[in-house]
């Protein structure tokens, strides 16, 4: 399995294509330059069998729409964000996007996504609906965990409580992976676990 990263749209959104032969999957395509993806899905042949969510923010759904529609697949994300990204062009900082129409339910006993082996981790508190992906020794974060940071709860449709509870599920994992988070740099579970500022008040 292989990943590539982009960093695309007005808040530098982190972009993934994951790939393994010529299928692959898109998570969290925002909509400026998210062309950028099409051309490297087209130009190394693959065939994107997924777009998925890791939650229902504009930033992070903003060019799923166009993707499924091109590629005809099934836009994936967790039920309780669907509402989010259905009206992710009423976004409060009233950024250029475009709804995003999920069909397939993310949830925990998700374990395959069109043919990927997957673990869905439901990790509220950013949103109601954000998740944690892993894929081998690879976990996408979305903007729950960041490198020595979390997601924001100050939002609307954000939880402290629930993120804490969420921070304290990753802290308790034992194996370690590499983490590819919505915004920033990717970092490792386990150096976060020890000197992330929030997992080391749990």
């Amino acid at each position: 399995m292989k990943v590539k990263q982009f960093i695309l749209g007005g808040i530098e959104t982190n972009t993934y294509v994951v790939y393994d032969d010529d299928k692959c999957i898109v998570i969290d395509p925002p909509f400026d330059n998210f062309d950028t993806v099409e051309r490297f899905v087209d130009q190394m042949n693959l065939q994107p069998v997924a777009v998925v969510l890791t939650h229902g923010h504009f930033d992070h759904c903003g060019g799923a729409q166009k993707l499924a529609s091109k590629y005809n697949v099934d836009i994936w994300a967790h039920p309780n964000d669907w509402h989010l990204a259905q009206s992710a062009e009423f976004n409060l900082w009233r950024m250029p996007c475009n709804n995003a129409y999920p069909t397939k339910q993310l949830t925990e006993d998700v374990t395959q996504i069109q043919g990927f082996d997957v673990q869905v981790l439901h990790t509220p508190g950013h949103t109601e609906g954000s998740v944690c992906l892993i894929l081998g020794d690879v976990m996408f974060a979305g903007d729950t965990l960041f490198c020595r940071s979390v997601g924001r709860t100050d939002l609307a449709d954000s939880d402290p409580q629930k993120m804490v509870q969420s921070l304290a599920k990753l802290k308790a994992i034992k194996q370690d992976y590499v983490v590819y988070s919505g915004h920033g740099v990717s970092t490792v579970l386990s150096d976060e676990q020890k000197n992330n500022p929030y997992l080391k008040l749990l």
